[in-house]
Order: structure tokens, then sequence, then C-alpha cells
């Protein structure tokens, strides 16, 4: 039976589905297993092969003798990769057509499914290719997993990925632990610029975090449009906040309260690193506080610390939606996701309908800050 999933992300715990296959298929089944994982990012195959240790490694680009011996004599339960990696690589694939891969439980698993669809037309055509692992291990099961998929998304991942006789495990992608607030920004007009109408949420959020401090809670603030526009709100809230933009009296990114996260600071390894490690810490001990993002903040981030979203804008559709204020709320507190707007025109039909039905009015946004 083919399984595919799509699942409410909580806590982090969403490996475990793949991790407990080599665990259960011997210590039930008396069969030996192994797990192919592609993944997006190189982040989170770092993270994975340091949790499962010995019996993970990584498939890359270039690969050593030793890594390929190994694989030979199937030593691996967990072999992490991006497609690019291991579609269409004969080396690696005259491997896998071996009688000792033949004779295993093979799971070919895909997480963050919904980059077949997003990014398999044009950014990286390989996530489309994975199908091409079928011949190759013709045995295998495949698992799907993402927490965003519409309907019509799932069945799309499917086709692409020639998954049949599949069953679809989902929830409802709601928290009880969060409260979710939409509201208007002030429009557009000869009086109010388009800064102000951002000043107008930035403003109380960080008057609350001058006041709070180390005890104001973790906050990702989802900024529309550009990168341009995060780095305007890095300038306002550095102007805002003076001293206070760092937890001590020494200026560096590792005590900055307020820091950007957009898609040139990720190619950064050392500035991401040292964002990603204080978003990890315990929020008692760690100076960062709020994170002024783009959409590229997400997929690799440990963020089981967040305790509010904010957009200032609406994402492009529904999915993005949830898969952004999910960041929220993973540690089982109370947290909330606050969504302001101004015009509906570039919102997909899914979100539009929401935001129109649901919108309350409320006077300031410093009552949900």
């Amino acid at each position: 039976m083919i399984l595919y999933a799509c699942y409410q992300q909580v806590m982090g715990k969403a490996s475990l589905l793949y991790e407990l296959f080599p665990i259960v298929s011997e210590e039930i089944f008396g069969q030996s297993c192994c797990v192919f994982v592609f993944e997006p990012l190189n982040v989170i195959i770092q993270q994975q092969v340091r949790k499962l240790g010995s019996f993970a490694t990584c498939l890359k680009e270039k690969n050593d003798a030793s890594v390929l011996q190994k694989l030979r004599t199937g030593d691996f339960s967990y072999i992490f990769t991006h497609p690019e990696h291991l579609i269409g690589k004969k080396a690696i694939n005259d491997i896998l057509v071996s009688e000792m891969y033949s004779s295993k439980t093979c799971i070919i698993v895909v997480d963050e499914a919904h980059c077949v669809l997003d990014w398999g037309e044009e950014y990286r055509p390989s996530f489309r290719q994975i199908k091409e692992m079928r011949p190759i291990l013709p045995n295998a099961k495949m698992l799907a997993l993402s927490a965003t998929l519409t309907v019509s998304g799932q069945r799309d991942v499917c086709k692409h990925l020639l998954m049949k006789n599949y069953k679809v495990v989902s929830s409802v992608p709601t928290k009880e632990n969060m409260s979710l607030v939409i509201c208007r920004r002030p429009p557009l007009s000869s009086v109010v610029s388009s800064k102000e109408t951002y000043n107008y949420v930035l403003r109380p959020v960080l008057q609350d975090l001058k006041s709070k401090g180390q005890n104001f809670p973790l906050t990702i603030i989802y900024l529309g449009g550009t990168m341009d526009w995060v780095g305007y709100a890095y300038e306002y809230a550095n102007n805002l906040l003076g001293e206070d933009m760092y937890a001590s009296q020494v200026h560096s990114l590792e005590n900055c309260r307020v820091v950007m996260y957009h898609s040139s600071i990720g190619k950064d390894d050392e500035i991401k690193n040292t964002i990603f490690n204080n978003l990890a810490r315990d929020p008692h001990e760690s100076p960062l506080k709020v994170v002024l993002a783009t959409i590229a903040l997400g997929m690799g981030a440990d963020l089981r610390h967040v305790s509010q979203v904010i957009h200032i804008g609406p994402p492009k559709n529904m999915e993005a939606y949830i898969q952004q204020v999910g960041r929220a709320g993973r540690s089982g507190d109370e947290c909330v996701a606050v969504l302001y707007f101004q015009i509906l025109i570039w919102v997909g039909k899914e979100l539009q309908r929401v935001l129109e039905s649901t919108v309350g009015m409320i006077p300031n946004a410093e009552n949900f800050s």
C-alpha cells in the first residue's frame, strides 16, 4: 500500500513518520529496511543526519569512496539527498538495483512535497523527476509529506510522483492554542504613504519590545512585497529602539533583538546559522525577539519557540498562509497570528473569500502585540 500523508506539523515531530520504518520493519517483521528521503534544503539534511548518527548518510553531488562502499554493503538505514544528487546518477543507481536493495524493504520519502508543485516546473525540475526512482526500486513504497497541500494539490503531487492506490492522512490545519486575528491597515491616500501603513503595524510591536525587553514573545513579521520592505522595517526598528536594539552593550548579530531574513541572507551560512541558533535557543536566554522576514524564512529553521506571527499584507494564497501561521505555537503554548491587509486584488480566491468573510475591524495594532 502506498501512503500519502498531508500532516499538520506540530512540535517538529513529522520526521518520526519515516524514522520509525526501519525499527518497525526489523523488530516486528524481521526485515531490513532502507529509507530514502528527498529534502529541499541542506540544513534539513544536516539536522537529520546529526540526529540519526551512524545510521544515516547524505548523498551529495560528489560522494566519498567510503560512503559509496557503505552504500554497497547496505550499512545505512536512512539516506538523505536532494533529487538532483540521485536522479539519473548512474554510479549510485547501479548500486540500488543490486540484490542488496531488492531484498530490503525500501521506502521513498518526499519531504516538503509541495515543492513538487511550487519548484518542480522551473526552479528545481528534478522534484518532478523523483518518479524515475520507481524502475530503480520497483518494490519501494512512497510517503509524501506536506503541511500545506489543498485537496487538489494532493492529487497533483500524487500524479507527478506516479502514486496509485494511495491513502491520504490529513488533519485540520488550525490549532487549538492559536488565535487568528484579521484586520485592515489604513489605506493609501494622498496623506497616508506606504511607509506609514507599515509603521502602523510595526510601531506598537517595537514599542512593546522596548518596554518588555527579554520578556517579549518571539515574533515573526512577514512583510509583503520585496526584501526592500524588510530592509525598511529593520532601519525603522533600529531608529525606534536605539540602544534597545541589542540585548547588551555588544552590538553584534549574536546580541541583536531584531534581525532580517530574506533570500540573500539565506545564502550566507554564517549569518543564517547565527539567526537559526538564536531561534532554537530557550526564549528566556536568546536575545532574538523579532524576525523581519520574507517567505524565505521557514523550511529548515527550528521555530518551536515562536509565539506570534504577524503578516503586513496577506500571502499570495491559502497554502502559504497556513504554512506561515503554522510556525507559531509549536511548543503547545498559547500563540497568536495577526494578518493586516488593505486590498485583496493580488490574493488567491480561497484566501480572499476567508478575509472578506471574517475581517474584524480593530482600532489599533497594539491590542495584539
